[in-house]
């Protein structure tokens, strides 16, 4: 008798740690889901207010070069671009290097200016063809880094400093190209 119990008492065992695998695979894999789709939501709605801002290519049309703004005249644009993505990232190029980052909305300031925290990363390698050139650069990457609120107009977008002076100006690009 006590050969016939211990085989069922042995399957029942298989049976239960089997049963046991199976639960624990499904709260691992719900627990993934959950804080990976969590992750995602949350950068979704730290941009929820982006009204218009993603999905566009945005071309420089001016730019502040020390204590002045410099605007840059239609047909003799610069080829400095920046994307913002619905993810929270961002992509640019200053024209010379292509660069990364992310940006995340913050409070409504005033009508169409709510603050914003950019972080620039990733800048590539290419030499500057000259000094201007390079210089041009490097400020247009602080700018873009120092910029904490942004004013939406219709097919326009200002990064400001924390003064409400406009830092960069950039117009929608309809060829929406990047590069």
């Amino acid at each position: 008798m006590t050969e016939k119990t211990v085989p069922g008492a042995l399957a029942r065992t298989r049976l239960f740690a089997l049963l046991f695998a199976c639960a624990a695979c499904v709260v691992l894999v719900g627990c993934q889901t959950v804080d990976g789709g969590a992750a995602k939501n949350k950068a979704a709605k730290s941009n929820a207010g982006e009204n218009g801002l993603t999905g566009k290519t945005w071309q420089l049309a001016g730019y502040r070069a020390e204590t002045q703004f410099i605007p840059l005249e239609p047909g003799h644009a610069t080829s400095a671009r920046i994307v913002f993505n619905k993810d929270g990232t961002l992509s640019g190029t200053t024209g010379i290097n292509t660069f990364g980052g992310s940006w995340k909305l913050g409070r409504k300031m005033s009508a169409g200016t709510q603050a914003i925290a950019i972080t620039v990363s990733g800048l590539g390698k290419k030499q500057s063809p000259n000094e201007i050139a390079e210089r041009f650069e490097r400020d247009l990457i602080r700018e873009i880094a120092a910029a904490r609120a942004l004013k939406k107009g219709k097919d326009s977008i200002q990064l400001l400093d924390g003064r409400d002076e406009i830092l960069l100006q950039f117009v929608f690009s309809a060829a929406g190209n990047l590069y």
